[in-house]
């Protein structure tokens, strides 16, 4: 009878443990990050062509003839709710720009077309916060995209869509490698830098390519 309590215990914390990284259900709302919300995705690489495309409408001032005029433009996001469907929305609402269509793994090797200051994952620059990380390789090669909203000396934070959907895509901490040397004047500088190419998945392949940049 005295262990009775403790087995019981013992139970409630491993069925609360697996509620907390169950995957949420389709469409429920994950966490945010700059006033955009991550949605569940139902089940990690769920796609379906009948899904319905998401579009964002955001308000700008623009200038004709040196007057202020408030204009509209509504972006197409894209399938719901994809790892590329946030990235694009999130460049909508926070930097009135569309960075255009394609699959994940395609939106590096594009980034010039697109608008976008491309680093390389193994260079020089470190990721910033509002930046699109880019992955290749997953299922199917498709690969993967998040925000970046946070960085640390040894990590990024991401937020994403479609990766495990559950509340971790919201707030997603990934190791980082910085490699640091010294220049003639003693000072130390960033050398290379690398994001964990595991970040996304373990399986599947995943490779960091690198991130991008309004």
């Amino acid at each position: 009878m005295k262990t009775y309590p403790k087995v019981v215990a013992l139970a409630s914390l491993l069925a609360l443990s697996m509620s907390a990284n169950a995957a949420a259900s389709l469409g429920s709302k994950l966490g945010s990050f700059k006033g955009v919300y991550s949605y569940s995705n139902g089940t990690s690489g769920r796609f379906s062509s009948n899904d319905p495309i998401n579009s964002v409408t955001v308000t700008y001032t623009d200038y004709v003839n040196g007057r202020a005029v408030t204009k509209k433009k509504t972006i197409v996001t894209g399938y719901q709710w994809q790892c590329v469907e946030y990235g694009k929305r999130f460049f909508g609402l926070n930097n009135l720009y569309d960075i255009g269509s394609g699959n994940a793994s395609e939106y590096y090797a594009k980034a010039s077309a697109k608008g976008l200051a491309a680093y390389r994952d193994g260079g020089a620059t470190l990721p910033a916060v509002g930046d699109l990380i880019c992955w290749g390789g997953g299922s199917g090669g498709l690969g993967h995209v998040a925000i970046v909203r946070e960085v640390g000396d040894t990590y990024i934070r991401v937020i994403e869509q479609n990766r495990l959907c559950d509340s971790t895509d919201a707030d997603h901490k990934i190791g980082m490698t910085v490699t640091k040397t010294m220049d003639r004047t003693g000072r130390l500088t960033v050398s290379k830098v690398t994001v964990d190419p595991k970040g996304v998945s373990s399986k599947s392949n995943y490779w960091t390519q690198g991130w991008l940049r309004r």
